[in-house]
């Protein structure tokens, strides 16, 4: 440890041969902890090596990984990979002030079969609270995040090549300024951000991408339960099925987002850009629909339950030439107020293509 108190990880590497890194992180990790009472001490990674894990690493409380910081993707950044297991666990339940800052996270790039941190389940796993990812990329992941926020910054990382980047629930988080990129290795039923049970928090300014392969997209992001959620100033470019899907979700406002090339290939209940089952109390304003596939849906108000109710879309933005087409079947909705530019507007009440 050097007299700032930051742990290097290179200090540890005598403890073990062969390069293998595990046990060198897992002791600069023990070392930082106990360090000072009740604190873990940052552990610093120095950019262009690459540490390969064989195993989990411990997330506890207060743990501090960084690199050294650049505006770069992915270059000049320390690479921690794991390719046989996720990159860190819970070994004693939830954790309270966990950062990540400047690294690239690798798992398995043939499979994508483990996880930047281990799976939990979305009402009642294991909890990161108060903690921040930031400037890091992820690489070949099944997910990055699957499970439990509180309180949480997701902000400015890039996720690419992998299958799926977030599954999460919880509250008072944001998730900003991220650029992911994984849909050519989805399904085109699958999505690239779920927000499932994500109440009372942003999700802003990120760019999510898809594939261009007709028949291998995905959608980009699916909003399940939870409410008082702002979706604002992302871009939504490439989907087979919806650019954006709600349901049983209330109170979110839907703002000044961009949607493009959504709905290349429409199927099963994704049929519009945004399609919404069950969906309650929410404002749709200064959004962008450009580059439409000719014919396609923008806005579909549907019913599994409860059906879709007081919705207001108003001020939106349409490309020229594309007509606004609203999906909106006998019953299953109520309180649907249109105020657009133009009052010339497309109704269908098709009723095929229900969910299970």
């Amino acid at each position: 440890m050097n007299k700032e108190g930051i742990v290097n990880v290179n200090q540890f590497s005598y403890l073990v041969k062969n390069d293998n890194w595990t046990t060198a992180v897992k002791e600069a990790i023990i070392k930082a902890k106990n360090s000072v009472v009740g604190k873990i001490l940052p552990i610093f990674f120095p950019p262009n090596g690459t540490y390969t894990l064989t195993e989990p690493l411990p997330l506890y409380s207060g743990l501090f990984f960084y690199s050294t910081m650049n505006n770069s993707e992915f270059a000049n950044k320390a690479i921690i990979k794991n390719e046989v297991s996720d990159i860190f666990t819970f070994p004693n339940g939830d954790v309270t002030d966990v950062n990540f800052i400047g690294l690239e996270f690798r798992g398995n790039a043939v499979i994508k079969s483990t996880r930047f941190i281990q799976s939990q389940k979305l009402d009642n796993g294991h909890i990161l609270k108060y903690s921040a990812i930031s400037h890091c990329g992820f690489n070949f992941f099944l997910d990055v995040i699957q499970g439990r926020l509180l309180g949480t910054k997701i902000e400015r990382n890039f996720i690419n090549n992998g299958l799926g980047s977030f599954e999460i629930s919880g509250s008072d988080c944001i998730i900003s300024y991220n650029f992911i990129d994984n849909a050519s290795a989805i399904e085109k039923n699958g999505f690239l951000v779920s927000l499932r049970g994500l109440s009372l928090s942003k999700f802003e300014n990120n760019f999510l991408t898809g594939s261009i392969e007709t028949g291998k997209g995905c959608m980009p992001l699916m909003i399940e339960g939870g409410m008082g959620l702002v979706i604002t100033s992302n871009w939504f470019d490439f989907s087979e099925g919806s650019g954006l899907y709600l349901l049983n979700t209330e109170s979110n406002v839907l703002r000044d987002n961009t949607f493009r090339k959504n709905v290349r290939a429409p199927f099963d209940q994704y049929t519009a850009i945004i399609t919404m089952f069950d969906t309650k109390n929410c404002l749709f304003t200064g959004n962008q629909f450009i580059d439409q596939r000719i014919g396609a849906k923008t806005f579909s108000f549907r019913k599994i339950i409860g059906g879709t109710k007081k919705i207001t879309i108003r001020d939106n933005v349409y490309g020229t030439g594309y007509d606004l087409i609203i999906e909106k079947p006998v019953g299953e909705s109520s309180d649907i107020f249109i105020d657009e530019p133009t009052s010339t507007y497309s109704k269908t009440s098709d009723n095929k293509n229900k969910p299970n």
